[in-house]
C-alpha cells in the first residue's frame, strides 16, 4: 500500500511526503529508517494536512510526478524482502510553468533476518508543466506502449499514435533506447517551455535551463546521423538509436543529396547545416537508396 498525503503548501510553494508504511502507524523499519537519516518523524506528520484541488499547477504537477514515481519505486519491490520508504518532495513555484523540487528518497530493505541496508538520495530537480500543443508523450519501460499525459477520447488517442510512429518494433527493442527516447522528449519539453516563457519575459528556473546550455554549446543541434568520413558521398554510416533520424526511417547505407533542397557534399558541410538550424526545427533531407531518390522529413533536436 502506498501512503500519500500532500503535507503542506503555500501560494508559492508545496511539501509533499508520502510512503509505502503507514506515517501514523509506523514499522520498527521505517522508525529505524526515519532516526538513521536524521529525519524527524514528528516534524512529518506534525505539519497541518492540506489538499490541494488539482486544480492548479501545483496540483498538476505534484500529482503527476507523486505518482509517477510512486509508481517506479512499488516497482522494485520484490518479495520476500521487506522493503520501506519514504519519499519527500520540497518544491518552490519558479512561474505558471515550472517549478524547482528538492527530492529526498529514504529507504531501509531487509531480507529473511539478514541485516537491514539502508540508503539515502537528495538530489535537486525541476518539473515542468506540460502543454498540450506540444505533443508530448514518452514510452513506458518494459512494455514499449506510448504513453500520453493527457485526456483524450479513443479516436484522438488512436490518431495521435498513429501519427507519431517510430520504426518497426523500435520501441520493444532497447530499453537503452527508450531510456534515450524519453530523455530526448523531456529537453524538447523543457527548451520548449522555456522559449514561450522568454519570449512573455517571463523568469525561468536555473535548475535546468537549456537555452542556457544551448547558448553556452553544452548542447548542439543534432539529427543523429553518422556520416562514412571516407565516403565520395554524404553516406549513412549509423543512425544513433532514439534519435530523429532513425525514427523518420532513415537507414544505414542511405545517402544524403540535399538539405531542405539544397545540395550538401561533405560531411562537414552537413554537420554545419544541421547546426545552423533552430532546435525542434522540421527539415528535408532529400536521400538516395537503391537508386530511388525520396525526401524524409526530420525534426532537429538537441544532443544530450
Amino acid at each position: 500500500m502506498i501512503v500519500a498525503d500532500f503535507r503542506a503548501f503555500t501560494n508559492d510553494s508545496v511539501y509533499v511526503a508520502f510512503s509505502n508504511e503507514d506515517l501514523k502507524n509506523p514499522s520498527p523499519l521505517l522508525n529505524g529508517l526515519l532516526r538513521t537519516y536524521g529525519n524527524t518523524y514528528a516534524s512529518i506528520i506534525g505539519l497541518k494536512t492540506a489538499r490541494n484541488t488539482g486544480s492548479s499547477l501545483v496540483g498538476d504537477l505534484t500529482g503527476m510526478a507523486t505518482s509517477m514515481i510512486a509508481d517506479a519505486v512499488f516497482d522494485n519491490v520484490l518479495a520476500p524482502r521487506k522493503y520501506s520508504y519514504l519519499l519527500e518532495f520540497k518544491l518552490r513555484k519558479v512561474n505558471d510553468w515550472q517549478m524547482d523540487a528538492d527530492v529526498s528518497l529514504s529507504q531501509v530493505t531487509v531480507k529473511g533476518d539478514n541485516v537491514p541496508k539502508y540508503k539515502d538520495l537528495k538530489y535537486h530537480t525541476l518539473f515542468t508543466k506540460i502543454k498540450r500543443e506540444d505533443n508530448w508523450f514518452w514510452y513506458g519501460q518494459g512494455f514499449g506502449s506510448m504513453t500520453i499525459p493527457f485526456d483524450m477520447d479513443k479516436e484522438e488517442r488512436k490518431a495521435f499514435r498513429e501519427g507519431r510512429k517510430c520504426p518497426r518494433n523500435w520501441a520493444n527493442s532497447n530499453t537503452k533506447n527508450i531510456k534515450v527516447f524519453n530523455t530526448l522528449q523531456t529537453i524538447k519539453m523543457e527548451y520548449l517551455t522555456e522559449e514561450r516563457l522568454l519570449a512573455e519575459d517571463v523568469a525561468i528556473s536555473d535548475v535546468v535551463n537549456i537555452h542556457k546550455q544551448f547558448n553556452e554549446s553544452r548542447r548542439r543541434v543534432v539529427v543523429g546521423i553518422g556520416l562514412n568520413q571516407e565516403s565520395k558521398d554524404l553516406n549513412v554510416k549509423k543512425t544513433i538509436p532514439a534519435y530523429p533520424a532513425e525514427r523518420a526511417g532513415i537507414r544505414n547505407g542511405d545517402i544524403i543529396t540535399h538539405i531542405d533542397g539544397y545540395e550538401v557534399s561533405t560531411p562537414q558541410q552537413f554537420y554545419d547545416v544541421i547546426k545552423s538550424k533552430l532546435p525542434y526545427q522540421k527539415v528535408v533531407l532529400t536521400v538516395e537508396r537503391k537508386k530511388k531518390k525520396f525526401d524524409v522529413i526530420v525534426e532537429t533536436c538537441l544532443s544530450l
